[in-house]
């Protein structure tokens, strides 16, 4: 693990009303949101928290060694993070007041990427227990885990194998995987550079960013037959697709128009459409629970004191706030405005908030 002197900043972000660069015709009754998102600021890597107007930031658990990748459960009332604090990377949890810090588990090995299950009783993490990085599940009541990946053995986990990020030669192939480690199942093959999939509500597909060169389209592809449908193609980027809770649309960040901006289009690809227009790369957006709201990383702030205060070598894009805006590109608001980096946005499951056809 690299030793990056940075601060990770989980911010609880309540009602979206928080003043930035557009906040206008907010309808006078919203459902309460959480923010989560991770900010490099220079010193240690704590977890920190903060007001719902994004003041009076505090260390929940603050220690000398590293602390970081903190996620919530689903009902708010717990947070997961790694640390080092005792030696190796282990999985932590511990409520968002401080109180009740926990050690989850106890090896060696690298335990990181932690995340709990909706109804707070299995953790699944990543684990180099094995002797290699492998996807984990521990049963919190019994102590009991499982590696679900590392042999062919409720919920399916989807997720991508291989190298990203390269000039579109390198491999890497979907693959899905019952939560209790059986069906192993890869769901692409061959000279193909797939990753970055996204659920339909239904569990009946996924979308993922498909790349065969430099050039990055989304395809859909049916779980259980395997037939892949392209979405998007060209000679530009597209990446980070994710699907609506509503089954509707996906959002999903794409150059195609200069820089990188946020689109939605339809499953059977119509009605592509644009939401972000401003200078500066928007990307990485996630959906609110009820399909009203995208939070998404944007550098439309431009540079403060990002790039001086940040290690070039370990953070090659010093820059980024964390916006929100309604799912039709309306209502844009800055949730953050600071000189670090902030980004990774994930809305935290909000208990009894319905989606909006339900009302």
């Amino acid at each position: 693990m690299r030793r990056v002197e940075t601060v990770l900043l989980i911010f609880l972000i309540s009602g979206l009303a928080i003043s930035g660069w557009r906040q206008e015709n907010a309808p006078a009754a919203e459902p309460h949101y959480t923010v989560a998102f991770f900010s490099n600021a220079p010193l240690n890597i704590d977890i920190f928290i903060a007001d719902s107007n994004g003041s009076n930031p505090r260390p929940i658990v603050s220690h000398p060694d590293l602390d970081y990748n903190a996620s919530f459960s689903r009902d708010g009332r717990w947070i997961i993070f790694t640390s080092h604090r005792a030696g190796s990377a282990d999985i932590y949890r511990v409520h968002p007041d401080g109180s009740g810090l926990e050690r989850l588990t106890d090896d060696p090995a690298f335990d990181d990427q932690a995340a709990l299950s909706p109804d707070g009783t299995l953790l699944a993490f990543v684990s180099t227990r094995s002797g290699q990085a492998d996807i984990w599940v521990l049963d919190l009541a019994t102590g009991a885990s499982s590696n679900l990946t590392d042999h062919p053995a409720g919920d399916r986990i989807a997720f991508g194998l291989g190298t990203y990020f390269g000039d579109g030669s390198q491999v890497a192939h979907l693959a899905v995987i019952n939560s209790d480690g059986t069906g192993l199942k890869m769901l692409t093959e061959g000279e193909r550079n797939d990753g970055f999939p996204s659920w339909a509500p239904d569990g009946s597909r996924l979308v993922f960013r498909s790349g065969r060169s430099r050039a990055r389209g989304l395809a859909i592809i049916d779980v259980e037959t395997g037939q892949i449908t392209p979405l998007t193609s060209g000679s530009h980027n597209d990446n980070f697709p994710v699907w609506s809770p509503l089954g509707d649309l996906i959002a999903f960040t794409s150059d195609r128009d200069g820089d990188y901006e946020i689109y939605t289009i339809r499953p059977d690809g119509a009605d592509l459409k644009r939401l972000t227009r401003q200078p500066g790369n928007d990307a990485h957006c996630a959906w609110s629970p009820d399909g009203k709201w995208i939070a998404f990383s944007s550098a439309r702030g431009g540079f403060k004191d990002e790039a001086p205060l940040s290690l070039p070598q370990w953070n090659p894009q010093p820059y980024g706030e964390v916006c929100v805006m309604r799912a039709d590109g309306s209502d844009v608001r800055a949730l953050t405005d600071d000189q670090y980096e902030d980004g990774g946005p994930t809305f935290v499951p909000t208990p009894g908030l319905r989606l909006k056809d339900d009302y």
